[in-house]
């Protein structure tokens, strides 16, 4: 339902091409990139436990 409603959505649209424009990688990425890239700001305690919950089976679903 929700992508119905940000499909019509001419503002939405909007957006969509000019991300498009500047970063043409965006359709490419999927969560495991955006993880990866989290890590980099991560440190010690917190980098660990980033680290072993990137690892959970439960993100395996996420495109």
């Amino acid at each position: 339902m929700l992508e119905i409603c940000l499909s019509d959505n001419p503002i939405v649209s909007q957006l969509s091409e000019y991300l498009m424009t500047v970063d043409p990688q965006v359709a490419k990425r999927n969560w495991q990139h955006v993880m990866e890239e989290i890590l980099k700001f991560k440190k010690g305690a917190t980098l660990q436990r980033w680290q072993t919950a990137i690892k959970d089976k439960a993100f395996d679903e996420l495109a």
